[in-house]
């Protein structure tokens, strides 16, 4: 797993960049570009991305350390709701559907 072909630098990278173009998405739609943005405002940027990208990231390891119980269907739409939707949100969410269940 050390070395040139590290799969776990692979993974991460392919994840920060899959952060990089939904910023880019979302710059794009304001009309801007990462070159538009201050170094402060770059700098926040970057540690949005970065939180996104590891939380993601290892989550998705301890999914498979876990044994991978759920669907990774699942997994995709706990996390896409995590990012999309911040904490609070996706805890009611949660919480709402499983009181539906009882």
């Amino acid at each position: 797993m050390e070395g040139q072909n590290n799969l776990y630098d692979y993974v991460l990278q392919e994840n920060l960049s899959n952060w990089q173009c939904l910023l880019n998405k979302v710059l794009n739609q304001k009309k801007l570009s990462v070159v538009d943005l201050s170094k402060e405002m770059r700098e926040s940027v970057d540690w949005v991305l970065e939180y996104f990208c590891y939380g993601h990231f290892f989550a998705s390891q301890q999914w498979i350390k876990s044994g991978m119980k759920i669907p990774p269907d699942t997994l995709a739409t706990i996390l896409d709701a995590a990012a999309s939707k911040g904490f609070f949100a996706s805890l009611d969410e949660i919480l709402n559907r499983n009181e539906k269940k009882i």
